[in-house]
């Protein structure tokens, strides 16, 4: 772990919170000038959140989800947002951030193995819900626990079947494409808001499966 210089300016503190994404991104928090990168720091944030999440996922096998969305609520509260599990927003959304002005939702789902129509019900309620098309506002996530043994599976059989919705829906999910960096972890698409304006959905992936004696019997077989 690096250690903290002596004395630093802000500049230097997002430098070091930067290379050091398991830090609370207090300084990007505080002098994000637009919503995209208040986001963005919602984004690294929730990722500190998923490997804590994943380091323990063995005790959290029995979870539900209003379990895991109000964890993640507190976790946003801990570090200084306002967040709320279940808060109303055109309906109960699972988790809404807000810090100044702007605004993120995520709405989580447990599957045990691909399963597009449940994944696809949580992206309806913030599309058709809870979700703005609004600046500040625009932007939101399904956040997928995934107990099933594949996760890379699950979030791309999830963005092909969302593709295939946009053939004959247009604007349902546009731009459909897998963050690089996320490597095949998380998707992200663009929906066109009957309200007007877009709303850019995330889904996220957790990687929680946890079972090591079937784990191993299915190495050792080859499967």
């Amino acid at each position: 772990m690096s250690r903290l210089p002596s004395t630093w300016t802000l500049a230097s503190l997002k430098e070091f919170e930067k290379v050091n994404p398991q830090m609370p991104q207090f300084a990007h928090r505080m002098t994000a000038q637009t919503y995209d990168e208040f986001v963005q720091t919602i984004y690294v944030e929730l990722a500190s959140f998923a490997r804590g999440l994943e380091s323990d996922r063995n005790y959290f096998q029995e979870a539900t989800e209003n379990m895991l969305n109000s964890m993640v609520a507190r976790h946003f509260n801990t570090l200084g947002y306002s967040a709320a599990f279940d808060k109303n927003k055109g309906g109960h959304a699972d988790i809404t951030v807000e810090f100044a002005d702007y605004e993120w939702i995520g709405e989580g789902k447990i599957v045990r193995s691909v399963d597009n129509s449940y994944l696809t019900k949580g992206y309806d309620q913030l599309v058709y819900r809870y979700g703005l098309g609004k600046p500040g506002a625009n932007q939101a996530a399904v956040l997928i626990y995934s107990f099933g043994s594949d996760t890379l599976k699950v979030v791309s059989k999830w963005a092909e079947h969302l593709n295939t919705i946009n053939g004959s829906q247009a604007g349902y999910a546009e731009e459909i494409h897998l963050p690089e960096e996320q490597e095949g972890f998380a998707l992200q698409c663009t929906h066109r808001h009957v309200g007007g304006g877009t709303l850019t959905i995330r889904g996220v992936g957790f990687q929680l499966y946890w079972n090591p004696p079937a784990a191993a019997s299915d190495r050792m077989g080859g499967t």
